[in-house]
């Protein structure tokens, strides 16, 4: 059932789905409301909270939405002999009573409850909703609201948003008496209490530092045995209880970092989903086709203050500036993703930067490596774009692009698909080009071990090597 989940439930639901992130209904819903602020348009949001979720879920509403999204007569018969064949106790003054079987509802802990409950839910994404809202008890709520813990609509930058996460951390850490632990205790629940600390918030919203500052506080009192009324000494610099215990340290969480590499997590998510709804939301809300590392740092002035946060990473002092950025290159594969001027695919530097006056004048400035050229008789041809004829310098710069770009990895990967009609699966010529240049990638073999493998991670090295015959078939039968 797993398998199928992604496509019969709807984008609109992140939970508990491979590939989706339940904060990303977060995100979406934040830029949403942010718009509706700043454009002041009337803006109706639906909150359906669940009560009770599993407890209340109606078996025949269950097997009907199973009917609706195709699943078979066997898989309704599975699904009712597994529900209907559940038992429950009642404990009564500390003995259970005898069993009983249910009528209704979902068992916590069953592997398939979950995936049971967004069958149901999908329902909610129908078109009848407007009608359910009039028919329902609904209360009128305000923004900001909660959701799975974290304020949503509200000013990340204000100190009273970051007031459930303080009280938080100190009531865990207060409700333990300093004195009767040993030193070792202390370290002990200070890595539990991190551990259990709101993580949506740090991943969704950048904190102040005044906020990060406040939580360091509170970490050192209950470390060094202190109190609100009464400061300790510490006996190490709080820095060094940060590092690893390899590095001479305790291995205390830093809050401030652990925030900055949670909302790196979504820079790296917009680089590799592209077709995830969170992410087609910021394309059409700050007008961009493709978000990509060097040319996402041009962000809306008008964005969310998370959107510009996360453009900012590389400056937070994590590392040096520019340790996020600097620090992704983009593989290519057959070029249709990949920007020819904007993304990093030919060493380090962007070719707009590295060739900036060719960039200037260039035809086509969001032009994709696939669309910059063609084959034309087993050979790849650029087809260069300008808006004027270049100069006599500007042509000598255009020859050292090309000889830049001349045996590139694409180009090699470009000519796997030329020669072995892998991007062609109609081409009935493939298996025997493929066959035809086994021969030719022998002679650098060594090479070339290292391009198969990125591509194909079902091909190993030591298999290219030592039969490529072998190999290529089963390139053949695999996905590139």
């Amino acid at each position: 059932m797993r398998k199928v989940m992604n496509s019969i439930i709807s984008q609109n639901q992140s939970a508990f789905i491979g590939g989706r992130h339940i904060a990303d209904g977060i995100i979406i819903t934040n830029e949403l409301i942010h718009d509706a602020k700043r454009r002041k348009r009337p803006t109706l949001i639906f909150k359906a909270d669940f009560e009770k979720a599993y407890d209340s879920v109606n078996w025949s509403f269950l097997d009907c939405m199973l009917q609706k999204l195709g699943f078979c007569e066997k898989w309704h018969l599975w699904i009712q002999e597994g529900l209907a064949s559940a038992t429950t106790s009642v404990l009564v003054n500390g003995s259970p009573t005898d069993e009983f079987k249910m009528s209704k509802g979902l068992q916590q802990g069953d592997p398939l409850a979950p995936f049971l409950f967004l069958v149901v839910a999908e329902a909610l994404n129908g078109d009848k909703l407007s009608d359910m809202v009039d028919s329902i008890n609904c209360v009128v709520g305000d923004i900001p609201f909660k959701y799975i813990g974290v304020p949503v609509g509200a000013n990340p930058r204000k100190i009273s948003t970051w007031a459930p996460v303080i009280e938080c951390l100190r009531r865990k850490l207060s409700s333990w008496r300093c004195d009767s632990l040993s030193f070792g205790g202390r370290i002990i629940l200070l890595k539990a209490v991190l551990s259990s600390i709101p993580v949506y918030y740090f991943s969704t919203l950048k904190a102040p530092k005044k906020v990060i500052n406040l939580l360091s506080l509170i970490q050192r009192r209950f470390l060094w045995g202190g109190s609100e009324e009464n400061n300790r000494i510490s006996w190490v610099r709080w820095d060094s209880v940060y590092k690893s215990k390899d590095e001479g340290g305790l291995g205390v969480k830093n809050l401030g970092t652990f925030n900055v590499a949670l909302l790196g997590k979504w820079r790296w998510r917009l680089l590799e989903e592209e077709n995830a709804l969170w992410r087609r939301v910021l394309e059409v809300k700050y007008k961009v086709n493709r978000i990509n590392e060097r040319r996402g740092g041009e962000w809306d002035v008008h964005g969310s203050s998370w959107w510009k946060e996360l453009w900012r990473l590389d400056t937070m002092g994590i590392g040096s500036e520019g340790w996020l950025s600097e620090n992704i290159e983009k593989v290519v594969r057959d070029g249709s993703k990949t920007l020819f001027w904007h993304d990093k695919w030919v060493g380090p530097i962007p070719l707009n930067i590295r060739f900036n006056r060719l960039f200037r004048i260039s035809g086509d400035k969001d032009a994709l490596i696939s669309n910059m050229g063609e084959w034309e008789d087993g050979e790849w041809k650029w087809r260069w774009r300008w808006r004027r004829n270049l100069l006599a310098w500007e042509l000598e710069l255009l020859r050292e692009l090309t000889d830049t770009l001349q045996g590139t990895a694409w180009l090699v990967w470009s000519s796997c698909y030329n020669w072995w009609g892998i991007a062609v699966p109609q081409h009935h010529e493939g298996w025997n080009h493929l066959q035809q240049h086994v021969e030719l990638f022998s002679e650098e073999k060594s090479k070339q071990a290292w391009l198969v493998t990125c591509l194909w991670p079902n091909i190993s090295k030591d298999l290219w090597l030592s039969n490529p015959i072998q190999a290529c078939k089963r390139v053949m039968t695999a996905k590139a």
